[in-house]
């Protein structure tokens, strides 16, 4: 998996955020795939500039992971973990909706145009 490729591409279609904090939803990239987690807490190391970033994989089961990381690898920088490549970056759930893929401008209002997800609704069962 080309790490740097996937999240240049997660960049392109959500909103992610420049920070990290504890109650965040992330995206974990990781050679085995990219998963969503909720960061618990986030506690200074003993070493300078170093953190214990306490989270929990959202996957079945629920999978808890204490990374030490500094502030940048904790906001989309990559680094790596037995010499594979990682990144962690939050996700901004209170923005609006996604730009679209390529960065499109409404003629009328100048404003990014916004992929929306639609409602599909299945066949009547019973």
């Amino acid at each position: 998996m080309d790490i740097p490729k996937v999240l240049q591409t997660l960049r392109s279609y959500m909103q992610v955020k420049t920070t990290t904090a504890p109650g965040d939803i992330i995206l974990v990239g990781m050679p085995s795939g990219v998963f969503y987690g909720m960061v618990e807490s986030i506690v200074p190391d003993g070493k300078k500039n170093w953190f214990h970033l306490k989270f929990k994989l959202l996957i079945l089961p629920p999978v808890e992971i204490t990374w030490i990381l500094r502030a940048p690898q904790m906001s989309g920088d990559i680094f790596t973990i037995n010499n594979e490549p990682h990144f962690l970056v939050a996700v901004d759930v209170l923005a609006a909706a996604p730009l679209s893929k390529d960065n499109a401008v409404n003629e009328s209002s100048g404003r990014p145009v916004r992929r929306t997800l639609s409602l599909v609704k299945g066949g009547a069962t019973g």
